[in-house]
């Protein structure tokens, strides 16, 4: 396989360049052109849970080969039409119209064109907690059949992801959550997806109540009418993290968003995020973030 020059959009000479630990240089608006859209936020978040958004989209030709590099942070990869290759583990996956690719953290992304010219969308959500509430919404790595990508909230993440101040980074976090609830359900919707009812219901239940003091896996076992163990047991199997895992995510999550975005006390914040114990709560965040939560609103991440 030959590296082939992009036919459906301005070729850029720095998108197939060797690459050294370091992702591929940005497109800027001048060289943009209708077919070929890429954007990306300041280097981390400020306001919100997210590490860093990033989004485009592409159409390449025949017998392309992009570059490789591991990636840290999760990207989705939404084909519109054509046909592409991902490679995940060593092994080539097709990506046809209406299918979606997922890379975790971790994995070598490693994309390419045979016989047919691709057409796709991507977004990229970066941050501590990417990996696990991706996984929570019962998306893992892989190919997927899924149905048409909603390009409108993709425009909507481009135009978003550039303005580097507060509402900016809260909007583009919002619009790439609502892409990856999107691909969720477009993956569970899908013929042949047999989603544990079980499990969808739980999550439901998470989304709904995490916020309150005293919800918890017992709560969520009682209401559902199971027992705990084959709850948790059910529920790591789909979604490949576990329930307790999920739920502290979703907290952390919104306890992230609240320390940078506000400055309400953080026993309050504490509170507003389910935890009833401060010094509990403490624990927990500095084992998911490194850093206690006083010493993260003053700080930040690294």
């Amino acid at each position: 396989m030959r590296r082939g020059e992009n036919k459906c959009c301005t070729y850029h000479k720095e998108d197939h360049e060797p690459l050294t630990a370091r992702q591929p240089q940005r497109r800027t608006e001048s060289n943009l052109s209708i077919r070929d859209l890429s954007t990306a936020a300041p280097a981390f978040a400020r306001y919100t849970a997210w590490g860093r958004d990033l989004s485009g989209r592409h159409c390449v030709a025949k017998n392309w080969l992009d570059n490789t590099f591991v990636i840290n942070h999760v990207i989705v990869i939404w084909t519109r039409s054509g046909c592409g290759h991902v490679v995940m583990n060593g092994h080539a996956h097709r990506c046809p119209k209406d299918y979606l690719a997922i890379y975790l953290p971790g994995m070598r992304q490693d994309l390419r064109t045979t016989n047919s010219e691709w057409d796709y969308c991507w977004w990229s959500i970066d941050g501590p907690l990417a990996a696990a509430l991706v996984s929570g919404f019962g998306l893992r790595a892989g190919v997927h059949r899924a149905g048409a990508p909603p390009i409108e909230l993709i425009d909507q993440l481009l135009g978003q992801i550039v303005r580097a101040d507060r509402a900016g980074e809260i909007d583009a976090s919002t619009t790439a959550l609502a892409l990856t609830t999107a691909a969720a359900k477009a993956v569970q919707a899908s013929p042949g997806k047999q989603g544990d009812v079980l499990v969808a219901k739980a999550r439901l239940l998470v989304h709904d109540n995490w916020q309150h003091v005293g919800f918890g896996i017992d709560s969520i076992a009682a209401t559902l009418g199971v027992d705990r163990s084959t709850l948790s047991r059910h529920f790591r199997k789909e979604a490949g993290v576990t329930l307790i895992q999920y739920l502290i995510s979703m907290r952390i999550q919104n306890a992230i968003t609240l320390l940078r975005q506000s400055d309400l006390p953080i026993a309050e914040i504490a509170s507003r995020c389910g935890y009833g114990d401060y010094g509990y709560f403490r624990r927990v965040f500095r084992q998911r973030m490194g850093l206690s939560p006083s010493e993260f609103r003053t700080v930040g991440p690294e």
